[in-house]
């Protein structure tokens, strides 16, 4: 048997199906989700339902974002840290929110660019694809595009910051 690696990663989840104990075949149930902790992996929330979070009242994506952390506590017995806005979209007061629930930072699907402390809620991070052999990854991963495409990506930021739910 080959040896394996040990590679950590964090699985963002949403918790509606898994607090209603639903079964959807293209989401992790809760057995599936305790094995990922068992390995090492690591947890974050994601919503409870997935929901485009820059377009619900602020009241209901409070519930979507503090419940899901609420959730995943409760189901798992660990502190949750991180989140993942659902389908990257994100807005000032929708990190706010992400804050206020307690998480320690949030990933966003802008990239690339350099994380700091600025950065906490909305983690710079790069879409690749699942073996990192295109034309496309190659070329976002170059030293020139990541420079060209940093400069679109804050562009990108002060706008979504500038916009309210």
């Amino acid at each position: 048997m080959p040896p394996t690696a040990s590679v950590p990663a964090t699985f963002f989840v949403t918790t509606h199906h898994l607090v209603n104990g639903h079964s959807d075949s293209k989401r992790m149930d809760l057995a599936h989700v305790r094995e990922l902790l068992r390995s090492g992996m690591s947890i974050g929330g994601h919503s409870r339902s997935h929901r485009d979070l820059t377009r619900l009242r602020s009241s209901e994506a409070k519930a979507e974002i503090a419940g899901c952390k609420h959730d995943l506590e409760e189901l798992l017995g660990i502190r949750i840290r991180f989140f993942a806005y659902p389908g990257g979209a994100f807005n000032r007061e929708v990190a706010q929110l992400v804050r206020q629930a307690g998480y320690d930072a949030a990933c966003s699907i802008l990239g690339p660019d350099r994380n700091d402390t600025s950065s906490l809620f909305w983690l710079y991070r790069d879409v690749l694809s699942e073996y990192m052999d295109t034309w496309r990854d190659r070329y976002r991963l170059s030293l020139s595009a990541r420079r060209l495409l940093a400069f679109r990506v804050r562009r990108k930021l002060r706008r979504r910051l500038e916009q309210n739910i």
